[in-house]
Order: C-alpha cells, then sequence, then structure tokens
C-alpha cells in the first residue's frame, strides 16, 4: 500500500486518466490487478483498506450491509470533526526512512 497527496503529481497523472475525480477531496483507493484499476472513494475505500489490513479492521466490514449514501454521510460528518476526535499537527510528520518508500509524490 502507498499513499499520494491530492496536491501531488502521482493524483495529477491520476486526473488526467479520470477527471470525474477532479472534485474529490476525499480517500481514494486505487488498485490495480492485471493492468486494471479500480477506484473506490470515501467509505467504499475505507472498507477496502480494512480488507486489506485484516485482523481485527475486518469487523468494520459489516458495514458494506449499510447503503453506500449512508455510510458516506458518516464517513463526511467523522472528516468534518476530525480535528476535534484526533490532534491536529502543526506541520506534516516526516515519514521514518523504512516507510519512505510508500509515499509518493
Amino acid at each position: 500500500m502507498r499513499f499520494a497527496p491530492l496536491q501531488g503529481s502521482t493524483a495529477g497523472a491520476l486526473l488526467q486518466r479520470y477527471p470525474q475525480l477532479r472534485s474529490a477531496d476525499s480517500l481514494i483507493v486505487i488498485e490495480t490487478s492485471e493492468g486494471t484499476e479500480t477506484l473506490r472513494l470515501r467509505s467504499d475505500g475505507l472498507l477496502r483498506i480494512a480488507e486489506y489490513l485484516g485482523g481485527g479492521f475486518s469487523l468494520f466490514l459489516l458495514f458494506r450491509f449499510i447503503p453506500r449514501s449512508l455510510r458516506d454521510s458518516v464517513y463526511d460528518l467523522v472528516a468534518r470533526l476530525r480535528y476535534r476526535i484526533a490532534p491536529r499537527y502543526s506541520s506534516c510528520p516526516v515519514p521514518s526512512p523504512e516507510h519512505r518508500s510508500r509515499f509518493l509524490e
């Protein structure tokens, strides 16, 4: 799993291929398999990450049975409240050298 900011060159190339994502300001998960890209946004992306991580995160997969519109509404609410839930950093944390290769530009 790799990570890229929406403002970086990796996301810029993605937006060239998928212009409909230009208005996306949220989580986008891109899965590549046999030359085919699958895009998942917001709560669908979050559920795919939970599936990838496995273990206790697999419990979140029960949310697949909730309609996407409701899941995305909850996702948006948590996104709006995230800095009340978790601390805000004054600057972006720098990843350790062993994790740096997972971050794209």
